[in-house]
């Protein structure tokens, strides 16, 4: 879970009964948003973000061909619209 996304989200995944550790439980919140990426990638986790950076970023890996563990949050707002999740996989 990216360090933006609010607790209450990382709580909900948590009593659903997913084993969601954050950027900053796992050390890594102060990794680039790449190194972030790759991390996930190479321990096959997902991203869960609100920072649209990791948008770019999943452009870049997408136009490379290279799969992106990549779950991002467009709107806390909106979160019940099926349109404001977008998931990359």
């Amino acid at each position: 879970m990216d360090h933006n996304v609010v607790r209450a989200v990382v709580e909900g995944y948590r009593l659903a009964g997913l084993d969601v550790p954050t950027a900053y439980e796992d050390g890594s919140h102060q990794l680039s948003d790449s190194e972030l990426l790759t991390r996930a990638a190479s321990l096959r986790r997902v991203i869960f973000t609100q920072d649209t950076d990791f948008l770019l970023l999943a452009a870049e890996w997408q136009s490379r061909g290279t799969p992106f563990p990549l779950s991002y949050l467009h709107s806390m707002e909106t979160v019940r619209s099926e349109k404001s999740l977008m998931t990359f996989v």
